[in-house]
């Protein structure tokens, strides 16, 4: 699919757009609970386990392909479900958060075998509670039982897109 046009320089804005299903399928009136998916998820060590629910099924749910830096070098391939829509069975206290750049959003991943495991752009230690943010982007390469040759995707140009642009100091 081609990439979809967005004119942001805030990823956070862009993939929220993507989650809301701007860009990847015509908006529909209200997700048919008929429709809903439920994947079982876990970090390479088991240590964390979780499931993730979407409003619809794969392929007709797109997986968003970003190039940014912090996506290539995570092997991220997100979907954007509801906070609620997450179910943590065990281990998320096993979760460790890395922040760059503006620092405004958690990267978590598993303490023990450092699978990157989703996005949280809520502030919860701030004290956040903006409703716009009751999104996570999850990495579904960690979805038990998924078939990537299946997939469809959304393709994000974080790399030429986002701003500042990356660079690692000597």
């Amino acid at each position: 699919m081609a990439d979809p046009q967005l004119h942001t320089g805030d990823k956070a804005e862009a993939v929220d757009k993507i989650a809301a299903g701007a860009e990847a399928a015509p908006p529909s009136p209200s997700p048919s609970p008929s429709k809903r998916t439920s994947h079982k998820a876990n970090c390479h060590c088991g240590a964390v386990r979780y499931t993730v629910t979407l409003d619809r099924p794969f392929p007709e749910y797109k997986i968003n392909r970003c190039s940014c830096s912090i996506c290539t070098k995570n092997g991220y391939l997100l979907v954007y479900p509801k906070r609620s829509d997450v179910v943590w069975h065990r281990g998320y206290e096993n979760l460790s958060d890395y922040y760059f750049g503006e620092k405004t959003k958690a990267h978590k991943f598993c303490k023990t075998c450092s699978s990157s495991v989703l996005i949280d752009w809520r502030r919860s230690e701030l004290g956040e509670k903006d409703p716009e943010k009751d999104v996570l982007a999850v990495n579904t390469r960690l979805f038990a039982d998924i078939d990537f040759d299946k997939m469809e995707f959304i393709t994000f140009d974080g790399k030429n897109r986002l701003y500042p642009p990356y660079s690692v100091e000597d």
